[in-house]
Protein backbone atom coordinates (compact mmCIF):
# COMPACT_ATOMS: atom_id res chain seq x y z
CA UNK A 1 0.00 0.00 0.00
CA UNK A 2 1.03 3.42 -0.90
CA UNK A 3 1.38 6.92 1.13
CA UNK A 4 -1.27 8.14 -0.76
CA UNK A 5 -3.43 5.36 -0.07
CA UNK A 6 -2.18 5.04 3.91
CA UNK A 7 -3.79 8.68 3.82
CA UNK A 8 -7.50 7.39 2.32
CA UNK A 9 -7.56 4.97 4.56
CA UNK A 10 -7.37 7.26 7.27
CA UNK A 11 -10.55 8.34 6.55
CA UNK A 12 -11.85 5.66 6.02
CA UNK A 13 -11.01 4.12 9.87
CA UNK A 14 -12.35 8.00 11.08
CA UNK A 15 -15.34 6.98 8.74
CA UNK A 16 -15.74 3.53 10.02
CA UNK A 17 -15.17 5.00 13.60
CA UNK A 18 -17.76 6.89 13.24
CA UNK A 19 -20.71 4.45 12.29
CA UNK A 20 -19.49 2.14 15.16
CA UNK A 21 -19.64 5.39 17.55
CA UNK A 22 -22.93 6.22 16.59
CA UNK A 23 -24.70 3.09 17.60
CA UNK A 24 -23.04 3.03 21.08
CA UNK A 25 -25.35 3.53 23.68
CA UNK A 26 -22.61 6.00 25.59
CA UNK A 27 -22.97 8.44 23.29
CA UNK A 28 -26.88 7.51 23.19
CA UNK A 29 -26.65 8.36 27.49
CA UNK A 30 -24.84 12.11 26.13
CA UNK A 31 -27.24 12.73 24.03
CA UNK A 32 -29.67 12.67 26.66
CA UNK A 33 -27.67 15.28 29.08
CA UNK A 34 -29.66 18.62 28.74
CA UNK A 35 -27.47 20.98 26.98
CA UNK A 36 -26.85 23.38 30.07
CA UNK A 37 -25.19 20.57 31.82
CA UNK A 38 -21.24 20.81 31.70
CA UNK A 39 -17.83 19.05 32.01
CA UNK A 40 -14.75 20.66 33.46
CA UNK A 41 -12.50 18.84 31.14
CA UNK A 42 -13.07 16.34 27.86
CA UNK A 43 -10.21 14.09 26.99
CA UNK A 44 -10.36 13.47 23.36
CA UNK A 45 -8.29 10.14 21.54
CA UNK A 46 -6.62 11.90 18.93
CA UNK A 47 -7.17 9.04 16.77
CA UNK A 48 -10.64 8.69 16.91
CA UNK A 49 -11.07 11.76 14.34
CA UNK A 50 -13.51 14.38 14.81
CA UNK A 51 -16.78 12.82 15.19
CA UNK A 52 -16.82 13.29 19.08
CA UNK A 53 -15.70 16.71 19.03
CA UNK A 54 -19.34 18.01 19.11
CA UNK A 55 -19.63 17.68 22.27
CA UNK A 56 -17.16 20.17 23.23
CA UNK A 57 -19.69 22.26 21.92
CA UNK A 58 -22.42 20.92 22.95
CA UNK A 59 -21.43 20.79 26.58
CA UNK A 60 -20.25 24.57 26.99
CA UNK A 61 -16.28 24.19 25.55
CA UNK A 62 -14.91 22.84 28.68
CA UNK A 63 -10.82 22.52 28.13
CA UNK A 64 -9.84 19.61 25.66
CA UNK A 65 -7.08 17.25 26.10
CA UNK A 66 -6.07 15.22 23.23
CA UNK A 67 -4.34 12.21 23.62
CA UNK A 68 -2.97 9.32 21.60
CA UNK A 69 -1.17 5.88 21.88
CA UNK A 70 -0.28 6.70 17.92
CA UNK A 71 2.77 8.58 19.76
CA UNK A 72 2.80 12.09 17.81
CA UNK A 73 1.31 11.76 14.14
CA UNK A 74 3.09 14.27 11.83
CA UNK A 75 0.32 16.17 11.15
CA UNK A 76 -0.24 17.00 14.89
CA UNK A 77 0.98 20.28 14.45
CA UNK A 78 -0.97 21.97 11.31
CA UNK A 79 -4.15 20.87 14.00
CA UNK A 80 -2.49 22.83 16.42
CA UNK A 81 -1.70 25.97 14.55
CA UNK A 82 1.87 25.21 14.97
CA UNK A 83 4.80 25.44 11.91
CA UNK A 84 4.17 22.54 9.33
CA UNK A 85 7.58 21.28 8.76
CA UNK A 86 6.92 19.37 5.23
CA UNK A 87 10.78 18.55 4.04
CA UNK A 88 11.80 17.65 7.89
CA UNK A 89 9.32 15.76 9.41
CA UNK A 90 7.92 12.35 7.66
CA UNK A 91 4.83 11.91 6.80
CA UNK A 92 3.34 8.99 8.74
CA UNK A 93 2.10 7.75 5.65
CA UNK A 94 4.90 7.23 3.63
CA UNK A 95 8.20 5.66 4.65
CA UNK A 96 10.91 7.89 5.04
CA UNK A 97 13.46 7.73 8.16
CA UNK A 98 14.67 10.96 9.64
CA UNK A 99 17.16 11.19 7.18
CA UNK A 100 15.11 12.08 3.81
CA UNK A 101 16.83 12.57 -0.08
CA UNK A 102 15.79 15.80 -1.32
CA UNK A 103 13.44 13.94 -3.73
CA UNK A 104 11.81 11.86 -0.52
CA UNK A 105 11.45 15.76 1.04
CA UNK A 106 9.77 16.81 -2.24
CA UNK A 107 7.17 13.36 -1.61
CA UNK A 108 6.93 14.40 2.10
CA UNK A 109 5.59 17.90 1.18
CA UNK A 110 3.36 16.12 -1.78
CA UNK A 111 1.52 13.97 1.22
CA UNK A 112 0.96 16.78 3.70
CA UNK A 113 -0.40 18.74 0.61
CA UNK A 114 -2.62 16.10 0.32
CA UNK A 115 -4.14 15.41 3.53
CA UNK A 116 -4.20 19.20 3.60
CA UNK A 117 -6.20 19.41 0.32
CA UNK A 118 -8.40 16.87 1.47
CA UNK A 119 -9.24 18.73 5.26
CA UNK A 120 -9.69 22.23 3.91
CA UNK A 121 -12.18 21.27 0.80
CA UNK A 122 -14.14 19.40 3.20
CA UNK A 123 -14.00 15.78 1.06
CA UNK A 124 -13.02 13.87 4.55
CA UNK A 125 -16.06 15.23 6.35
CA UNK A 126 -19.10 13.85 3.08
CA UNK A 127 -20.15 11.17 5.33
CA UNK A 128 -18.92 11.98 8.92
CA UNK A 129 -20.69 15.01 9.17
CA UNK A 130 -23.76 13.08 8.82
CA UNK A 131 -23.37 11.34 11.44
CA UNK A 132 -22.24 14.07 13.36
CA UNK A 133 -25.99 15.56 12.67
CA UNK A 134 -27.42 13.35 15.22
CA UNK A 135 -25.65 15.66 17.71
CA UNK A 136 -28.47 18.41 16.20
CA UNK A 137 -31.47 16.13 16.94
CA UNK A 138 -31.38 16.61 20.46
Amino acid sequence: MGPIENIVNMYGFYEVVSQVLVEEDALKQLLKYHQTFRFDLVVHEFMMGQFLLGFVGRFGYPPLVSVSAFNAPSYTAQLTGGPVRTSTLPNYAACFGQRMTLLERAWNTFYFGTRFTIDSTGLNRTKISGFASCLDQT
